[in-house]
């Protein structure tokens, strides 16, 4: 509701005048917070008929107090006899605000125009408003809520306008209560369209965190496509606090209890999860409560990017080098111990001086020592001479100092203020490590020839760097490949079984060329652990839900099983007559009735299957038994056009061609609504955990409940609430700062 300014003294000079003649009122009007343009205020005519069109004069910023022709304009053209009366003449007509000193005006009211002294307004903002500011401030820079108590903020508050109270504690959880419910709100009834208008289902991406304060979390998101614009949408769903053991049973309780919240129980068509055991009783029991619910449930997926890392590990493992948290734990108390008794010894600066350089030395001759202690007996591997360097470089100030002289005077093409530590859990941290190793390895050979002793047992041979490099190329492709699969914003699924492809190949390549027997056994078993989840040879029978997803895509359809698996003809004819039946069920479903829209078939791209070719297992045999019950073949003329029609450029995006051509084969776009909206990797649960860290694992807001923290995630996505600057580093950290 827009609100009548009642103080004459709070308008601009000409407003003033205007104002107060009443010919003209003005009226501010709430502020729309998605907006940066600042309040806007309405002038309203009161001369003209309420009937009349021109009574409502031009929207006007509340800060833009640059002229008063429009109004003036207005009562010279439509109100000549007001515009008299209030004594402006032919050259106010044209003047400016700016100018309004200089003006040449007329009349009882010329002194106001000389008493207005403030630029602004008063009263431009309530104390909810200012409240609702407040809490998206706090929420989009992972602040505490005592920022708002400050002195130095109410500070603030009060400079900027002495009428308005600031924020009290109880007005800030108050609002964002109520901000939080208003979301919750429109974010259940953007779920609800989503089923009822576009007939769609959802994905969920599942993974579990527990903070520093060991409050432990079931973090939920979900994703599915808009058929508007077939952008896929990705959102926080819950941070469930769990306060049971964390086994499957209890988990699936958690989730089914937070889908009945939002209604969406029975309309989730995929999961995305890691490979927890307790995960595996976790869907098992979520498809036993959708069967017995007649849910939509399909299937579950394994998050890609977690597999790549578990090889990686492997290989890793058989050289020596994985990344051993508790090692590195170990040697960060160390120094920590060390920098806590320095600091306790202080008494002045020189002695300060004197004392960290003992302690320094003190801790270069025990690193060499401690991996030896905790891992492996014997030489020290290249992986962890690197690992140990770096940890020195990183933690000893004199060769911090030096480092960074080297870096600087070595001109190299990579700043690198820190070069990077592994972690185990982390993502393609090996990788990134090694990487800046070898970036900034002249840097590195003048601090090591400066400070010989420091690296005592620890540099590296020239054979050994050239180990480091070929470990790097191998080290690349998965590195390159996680990341590839951790988009939330595009469809990946697909992307699934071509990288996969793409790995059994490099893999034994590299097998066979390479001189290094420890990398040829760390392969080995790389390969190993991949085929577990993804078999080198995937039989026609099995993973439908990748194989389907290969075939909605324009730019693979059939031709990828052909050409980069070798499916025989039996095979690729057996998963196009699985597909038919999806589309059969899909049929079914949302259009039981009418005649589908489809072009004729051609189906130039199968050649007559041999006649000694026959279903091999019962699977096959139930199958080609449902179709002939059924007459897919003669029923369904869609699934053959769409998969007859040529294939797209590989630069197509497979989400725009649906937009533009789902029309034409409205059941597979339904079919693709759903496929397409699988993500393959968990990362976006991960990029939440990243957002989640910074808020539960601050020490200023140790005492945050559960229920709060889950408020303040979810405000971020749902409400969009982010900081332009901000960066959600999944894959490592920052080459400019490292910490």
């Amino acid at each position: 509701m827009a609100s009548n300014f009642d103080t004459l003294t709070e308008l601009p000079p000409w407003e003033h005048i205007i104002a107060k003649s009443g010919a003209i009122s003005f009226e501010l009007l709430p502020l729309d917070l998605a907006s940066n343009k600042g309040r806007q205020i309405r002038p309203i005519c009161n001369k003209c008929p309420i009937n009349s069109t021109k009574r409502l004069l031009p929207l006007k910023n509340q800060y833009n107090y640059k002229s008063a022709t429009n109004y003036i304009s207005h009562l010279y053209h439509h109100h000549k006899t007001t515009w008299e009366e209030l004594g402006f003449n032919k050259s106010t007509k044209s003047s400016s605000i700016a100018s309004s000193s200089k003006s040449s005006t007329t009349g009882p009211l010329d002194q106001l125009v000389t008493q207005r002294q403030k630029p602004l307004y008063t009263n431009t903002i309530n104390s909810k408003e200012l409240a609702r500011l407040t809490i998206r401030f706090i929420v989009a820079n992972n602040l505490s809520f005592r920022t708002a108590l400050s002195p130095t903020y109410k500070q603030l508050i009060q400079r900027l306008n002495s009428d308005i109270l600031p924020p009290t504690q109880h007005s800030l959880y108050q609002e964002i209560e109520a901000y939080y419910n208003e979301q919750l709100d429109l974010f259940k009834q953007k779920l609800y369209l989503h089923i009822t208008q576009n007939k769609g289902t959802f994905t969920l991406c599942l993974d579990g965190w527990t903070s520093a304060n060991n409050k432990s979390y079931l973090g939920i998101t979900i994703h599915w496509i808009n058929p508007k614009d077939w952008t896929l949408e990705s959102y926080i769903l819950r941070l469930q606090n769990l306060h049971k053991k964390h086994s499957g049973e209890n988990l699936n309780k958690a989730l089914i209890n937070v889908l009945k919240e939002f209604n969406i129980q029975n309309n989730i068509f995929c999961i995305t999860r890691d490979n927890a055991y307790n995960n595996d009783t976790l869907i098992k029991d979520f498809k036993e409560y959708n069967k017995a619910n007649n849910g939509l449930f399909y299937s579950d997926i394994r998050c890609i990017a977690h597999i790549i890392n578990l090889i990686v590990q492997d290989i890793l493992k058989e050289l020596k080098g994985q990344p051993i948290e508790e090692e590195l734990l170990i040697i960060e108390d160390d120094a920590n111990n060390a920098t806590k008794n320095n600091e306790e010894q202080e008494e002045s600066s020189n002695k300060r001086k004197r004392q960290n350089t003992q302690n320094e030395d003190q801790l270069v001759e025990s690193l060499p020592e401690l991996p030896l202690l905790i891992t492996e007996t014997g030489p020290i591997s290249l992986i962890k001479k690197v690992r140990l360097q770096i940890y020195k470089l990183r933690n000893i100030q004199r060769l911090i100092s030096t480092l960074s002289e080297a870096i600087i005077g070595k001109n190299l093409p990579r700043k690198i203020k820190r070069p990077q530590l592994d972690m185990p859990v982390r993502w393609n941290s090996t990788f990134n490590m090694l990487d800046q190793y070898i970036a900034i390895k002249p840097a590195i050979d003048l601090v090591i020839l400066q400070y010989p002793n420091d690296f005592k047992n620890i540099t590296l041979s020239n054979d050994e760097i050239t180990q480091i490099k070929e470990l790097i190329d191998v080290l690349f492709l998965f590195s390159e490949a996680s990341i590839e699969v951790q988009s939330d914003n595009k469809p990946i699924l697909m992307l699934t079984i071509l990288i996969t492809t793409e790995l059994y190949q490099y893999i034994n390549k590299t097998i066979r060329t390479t001189k290094w027997k420890d990398l040829k056994k760390g392969l080995l078993l790389g390969r190993k652990k991949l085929n577990k989840y993804f078999p080198q040879k995937i039989e026609a029978s099995k993973y439908d839900i990748y194989s389907f997803a290969i075939l909605l895509d324009p730019r693979l359809k059939e031709q990828f099983f052909r050409e980069e698996l070798n499916w025989t003809n039996y095979d690729i004819s057996f998963l196009r007559d699985r597909f038919k039946v999806l589309w059969l069920d899909y049929k079914k479903r949302y259009r039981p009735e009418g005649p589908i829209i489809a072009s004729e078939s051609s189906s130039q791209d199968l050649e007559a299957i041999n006649e000694e070719e026959r279903p091999k297992s019962l699977t096959q045999r139930l199958y080609k038994r449902y179709m002939d019950a059924n007459e897919l073949t003669v029923d369904n003329k869609e699934v053959d056009a769409y998969i007859s029609e040529a294939r797209c450029p590989a630069d197509t995006l497979p989400a725009k061609w649906w937009q533009i051509y789902g029309q034409k084969y409205p059941i597979l776009s339904l079919i693709a609504q759903d496929y397409l909206a699988i993500i393959a990797s968990s990362a976006a649960i991960e990029r939440e955990f990243s957002k989640l860290a910074d808020i539960a694992n601050n020490k200023k807001r140790g005492r945050l409940s559960a229920r709060r923290v889950n408020q303040l995630i979810s405000l971020k996505s749902w409400a969009n609430i982010t900081y332009n600057d901000e960066e959600e580093i999944i894959n490592g950290e920052n080459d400019e700062d490292s910490d």
